[in-house]
């Protein structure tokens, strides 16, 4: 969680939200950040039994869910493995690895091949004709995304622990986006 709250700062200070924000884009913003956070109330389908054989709709189906995982993983904090639980998807896509299940492992990589490279040219257009409300969108999506991978209130060594590497992760996440403003 502190990699992913650690690139706010950095994404908020390259859209210049003080300047350039107003009223749509904080609308946009809490909207966004509802629409991911209501994904944590979704049940993953972790029992569903792998698909072992491709026919055209399974195909298609598993194309289109390797391009939405890796849409999720262009992100911080957006996991393209809750992705695929949500979808259904991940227990077939562990068994064709696991299997070396070649037609699968072709099918739903190449869903992810094109979605990384379609879906960062159409981010990459987004941020050029609408910079500020795609920034929103971001912000949004990212805020969201924490009340999803909160895991709950630990106790203990636990606790101790997930504070030092909430803080770690923070504190990682700032010094890279630093550098990358170096």
């Amino acid at each position: 969680m502190g990699l992913v709250l650690g690139v706010l700062p950095y994404l908020m200070k390259q859209a210049e939200v003080k300047k350039n924000f107003s009223a749509k884009h904080y609308i946009i913003l809490v909207i966004m950040a509802l629409l991911l956070a209501s994904l944590g109330f979704f049940k993953t389908q972790e029992n569903v039994d792998p698909i072992t054989t491709l026919n055209m709709s399974t195909m298609i189906g598993l194309f289109f869910s390797g391009w939405l995982a890796s849409m999720a993983m262009l992100l911080p904090g957006i996991s393209g493995s809750f992705v695929l639980l949500l979808l259904g998807v991940y227990s077939t896509a562990i068994n064709a690895l696991s299997t070396f299940n070649i037609p699968l492992i072709i099918t739903i990589g190449a869903g992810v091949i094109v979605g990384f490279v379609v879906s960062s040219k159409g981010i990459q257009y987004l941020l050029s004709r609408s910079s500020h409300m795609t920034y929103a969108v971001i912000i949004g999506m990212i805020i969201g995304s924490v009340f999803v991978i909160y895991p709950g209130m630990a106790s203990g060594t636990t606790l101790v622990i997930s504070i030092f590497t909430f803080i770690l992760g923070l504190g990682l996440s700032f010094s890279i986006s630093l550098v990358k403003k170096a």
